[in-house]
């Protein structure tokens, strides 16, 4: 608006340093904040969202897991049985799957 409010009055000096600063804006690779800079940081940062997105259910799910194995394990302990502590390992083994699988996501499954 100032701009072209210089413009129309003929202020070509203001209106060449009112460029030169809308320039700046749009594109400043010196300080690395102009607009297309600031997009391309912030398009960085929502792929890494993204993708941390898709792996927080997995280890939730992973830590959930480790603890119920923790659980087995201790009853298994005060009860002295060992079925107990064979679903332990095995709850611990499908805990580390799901954590491998939070880690690297290398089942294309999205949830």
């Amino acid at each position: 608006m100032a701009r072209d409010d210089a413009l129309e009055r003929k202020q070509i000096e203001k209106a060449d340093k009112l460029t030169a600063k809308i320039d700046r804006y749009e594109s400043d690779p010196t300080t690395g904040e102009g607009k297309k800079e600031l997009m391309a940081k912030a398009r960085a940062l929502e792929a890494e969202r993204d993708q941390v997105r898709k792996s927080g259910p997995w280890m939730t799910f992973a830590g959930s897991g480790f603890q119920i194995a923790i659980v087995l394990l201790s009853a298994s302990i005060l009860a002295v049985a060992p079925a107990l502590f064979t679903a332990s390992v095995v709850v611990g083994a499908l805990s580390a799957l799901l954590m491998s699988q939070g880690i690297w996501l290398w089942l294309p499954i999205v949830l």
